[in-house]
């Protein structure tokens, strides 16, 4: 049985060299990134959200709003 590294390292032999620099961003990114703030455990699904009430701040909600918007616009323009 392959630990996790092995499998990383199996899986990231198979990219191409611009598909590694890209995947080498990607866990920058996670291994940079600001713990979660939420109560809830990682992988919750999302049907599951229906069912917890939120509280967040009119600011809160207008920046996550900022932040969907920009990213959809980012994913846009990438497919172009």
């Amino acid at each position: 049985m392959s630990t996790t590294l092995d499998q990383l390292q199996a899986l990231a032999e198979q990219l191409s060299l611009e598909e590694k620099k890209r995947a080498l961003e990607f866990i920058q990114e996670l291994v940079n990134a600001e713990p979660s703030q939420s109560d809830l455990p990682p992988g919750t699904s999302g049907s599951s959200l229906r069912n917890v009430r939120f509280s967040m701040s009119y600011e809160e909600a207008e920046s996550m709003k900022r932040a969907i918007m920009e990213d959809r616009e980012r994913s846009i323009h990438d497919e172009e």
